[in-house]
């Protein structure tokens, strides 16, 4: 198999584990409404790996995916992963290991689940009596910062050279 469709296909695969998790489990861990969203991460480094249009194919694929599975409005996850490919696509360069490999990664996720957050807020809550700032602060900041919490956690778990694991 071709190195360029194997690398799409473990995309997916770990998508499809990252769903799971996101749908049965993260629940479970959340503080008040937030909830990280691990889906994030993985758009976030498919972004950076394979450039802004495939990170925004690939955010509206799991994004759709996600609205079907959690049974959220539909379109709105997938606009919101659209977005979050997007802003993450704008840090993709021929030197990809300058942003995966240094804390610079942590805040392009920050960033990313900022706009996937508050874009998913004010599809799905919109409405005149609610507070504009009150929504970005809540469903906006809340869960960019307990995911960019989570991508901390999964920087310092990874790799740094070939042949460390958790050191």
């Amino acid at each position: 198999m071709n190195k360029k469709y194997s690398n799409h296909l473990f995309a997916i695969l770990i998508f499809i584990l990252l769903l799971i998790l996101q749908v049965i489990f993260v629940p479970f861990i959340a503080i008040e409404n937030a909830v990280p969203d691990l889906v994030v991460i993985l758009i976030v480094y498919y972004s950076l790996k394979e450039g802004q249009i495939n990170g925004m194919i690939f955010g509206f694929a799991t994004g759709l995916v996600f609205d079907l599975v959690s049974g959220s409005l539909l379109g709105s996850a997938a606009l919101a992963k659209t977005l979050a490919g997007f802003v993450a696509g704008f840090f993709s360069s021929k030197r990809v290991d300058i942003y995966l490999n240094t804390f610079r990664f942590i805040f392009i996720v920050l960033l990313t689940a900022f706009v996937n957050s508050s874009t998913f807020a004010l599809v799905t809550n919109f409405d005149l009596n609610n507070n504009l700032v009150n929504l970005i602060f809540e469903q906006g900041i809340t869960p960019a910062l307990y995911t960019g919490l989570v991508s901390a956690i999964w920087f310092y778990a990874m790799p740094q050279k070939k042949g460390e694991f958790l050191k």
